[in-house]
């Protein structure tokens, strides 16, 4: 029950938090000293009001914001080690060692947190920016679902302006086929699969032999790992569940991996895209973003990188008519309504292409067709 105690001229107010431990406090939620014993009996029945509703917190408690990101981290089981290691390094970089990450966290403001953005906005790009943000925005939620701040602070905090998507031009069939061949003999046909299938570059680093059905009709490649770019290690999960996938391969495209097969031959277990050497590693995207820079610089097009193969792929299947969930389906999308979003960009030859398809259609039409008479 609530209750209040002098002892020297100071008054506490007296209340029992969810544990039912006895706990005590000489000044209010403003900082100040309690300067009557109905001011001290109010908010101590505020706090027992507070354990009831289960908004309870406890103000005494000393864990600075730093502090609490690290603790966050260590329960986050389910996290990949990549994820892990950008976690930490969001945490060491821009919260260890600053205003923000020494305060109390049970003293942490809305205007603090946005004086931090401001700071951080000198050194971040406005995309990096805004996914720091959401870093910290998800670790005070959990500080909030585990009692330790009544509300999240970082909800109320403007946040930064996302840069304005660039307009994305994927590359034709003509260009893969022309960068392929100008890449080292190795690895042509790393952008011809990559191109057909839009896998993302850790998926295609991680294929093996055994996961390439080249007698299935038609023929498919399983999606079921990917290459882990800071270990460099292939690793048996997939960026999420629809990840997980098997992606049907145009027979063209079968016989150029078969050949390369032919022509680069590696044990089941091996991957397809290796280093050359005995060790049966894949390339690593470093050594294949260099190679492809070169290659791309070579027939004209120095700006394309590797992620614009999936691109290409998404936007060939949305430009031949196929629906979004077959798109979502085929570059492993949980989310249909990033399709159109993504890769819905017009095509170099989509003009073209459009013009062909109205002449068809009223070509069809064309015995139906009169011209107005002439007066």
């Amino acid at each position: 029950m609530a209750s209040i105690e002098k002892r020297g001229g100071v008054i506490f107010a007296r209340w029992r938090d969810g544990d039912g431990r006895q706990r005590k406090a000489s000044r209010g939620p403003d900082g100040k000293p309690f300067t009557s014993e109905r001011k001290a009996r109010h908010y101590a029945e505020s706090q027992e009001v507070d354990v009831r509703r289960g908004t309870y917190v406890d103000r005494s408690d000393r864990t600075t914001v730093s502090e609490w990101a690290w603790d966050w981290l260590a329960t986050r089981y389910d996290v990949r080690d990549a994820t892990r290691a950008r976690i930490e390094s969001v945490i060491a970089t821009h919260v260890d060692g600053t205003r923000l990450g020494d305060r109390r966290l049970v003293d942490l403001r809305p205007s603090e947190i946005q004086a931090w953005v401001a700071d951080r906005s000198k050194v971040l790009a406005p995309s990096t920016l805004a996914k720091v943000v959401g870093r910290l925005r998800q670790l005070l939620a959990a500080a909030v679902d585990d009692g330790r701040i009544p509300y999240n602070p970082a909800d109320r905090v403007k946040r930064p302006r996302a840069p304005r998507r660039e307009k994305v031009t994927p590359p034709t069939v003509a260009q893969v086929r022309a960068i392929a061949e100008a890449m080292p003999p190795r690895y042509r046909a790393l952008v011809i699969v990559q191109a057909a299938t839009g896998l993302r570059v850790g998926e295609l680093l991680a294929l093996r032999p055994r996961d390439v059905d080249f007698l299935s009709r038609p023929p498919t490649v399983t999606v079921a790992a990917q290459v882990d770019h800071l270990t460099r290690q292939r690793v048996d999960w997939c960026k999420s569940d629809t990840s997980r996938r098997t992606v049907p391969l145009p027979e063209p495209v079968r016989d150029v991996l078969a050949a390369h097969l032919a022509a680069f031959p590696v044990d089941r277990d091996a991957a397809i895209f290796g280093n050359g050497r005995a060790t049966g590693r894949p390339v690593t995207r470093h050594h294949y973003n260099q190679m492809l820079h070169r290659a791309c610089t070579a027939v004209g097009v120095p700006d394309l990188t590797s992620h614009m193969f999936r691109h290409h792929a998404g936007s060939v299947l949305l430009a031949e008519g196929r629906p979004d969930v077959d798109v979502a389906e085929h570059l492993g999308h949980a989310n249909t309504r990033l399709v159109q979003e993504v890769y819905g960009h017009p095509m170099p030859d989509g003009k073209a292409r459009t013009l062909e398809a109205l002449e068809r259609v009223w070509s069809d039409a064309a015995g139906a067709l009169r011209a107005p008479a002439v007066p």
